[in-house]
């Protein structure tokens, strides 16, 4: 399904005049989302959103539980980052073993493409790892993960864009790819991602990109 992010901007600066350009970007980066999963036309949910002069949280509520329906009845929290919220007490096995029972979803500042580390004294092999995401549902006895992640929740980063914003900016064609942490798809119901990489990729046909699962 093709999607006019355009007019969905236009849009959401006509009907929500009164907002600046950052929460009309995330009305429409939100809009977008839910016309790829529900696959509309963007008029269609037009008809449900929340009436101007509407405070920006009213509607923002709204179209993350369209977005997110598996979350709708879930408890959030929000908290100041991740960091900080593991550090306050101290998390066990029991905690890692119930690890699908907590989504944090973080914005991600720094490492959206970084060099493969490779093995000590090694040359660079040139690959470049995408991180998005942190913890693995599956229990794959051979995998580093067992032993390396111990982390009470499942991380997914929430601003996907700034990993293209980011690619762009690298300026040149790479070889790259995600599933350091997790599983590049396991968690592709809930965020949409693989469809966005491969639309975004489609435009750097020099450019390998792997989604390993």
């Amino acid at each position: 399904m093709i999607v006019n992010t355009e007019q969905i901007k236009t849009f959401v600066s006509k009907y929500y005049p009164y907002f600046g350009i950052n929460k009309q970007q995330e009305i429409s980066r939100l809009l977008f989302e839910i016309v790829k999963r529900e696959r509309i036309d963007y008029t269609k949910i037009a008809e449900s959103l929340p009436k101007p002069p509407s405070r920006f949280s009213t509607i923002k509520d709204y179209l993350l539980k369209r977005r997110y329906p598996s979350f709708a009845e879930s408890n959030v929290e929000i908290i100041k980052s991740y960091k900080q919220h593991v550090g306050k007490r101290r998390f066990g096995i029991t905690d890692y073993n119930r690890r699908m029972e907590n989504f944090y979803l973080v914005r991600e500042d720094y490492d959206f493409f970084k060099k493969c580390p490779c093995s000590s004294k090694s040359a660079h092999c040139g690959y470049y790892v995408v991180n998005l995401g942190s913890g693995c549902p599956y229990e794959c006895t051979y995998c580093v993960l067992q032993d390396y992640i111990n982390s009470p929740g499942i991380i997914l980063p929430a601003n996907i864009e700034e990993f293209f914003s980011a690619f762009r900016n690298l300026g040149r064609n790479i070889r790259c790819g995600s599933c350091e942490l997790t599983d590049s798809l396991a968690f592709d119901h809930i965020t949409g991602y693989s469809p966005r990489i491969v639309e975004f990729f489609r435009h750097y046909p020099k450019t390998l990109y792997e989604l390993k699962t």
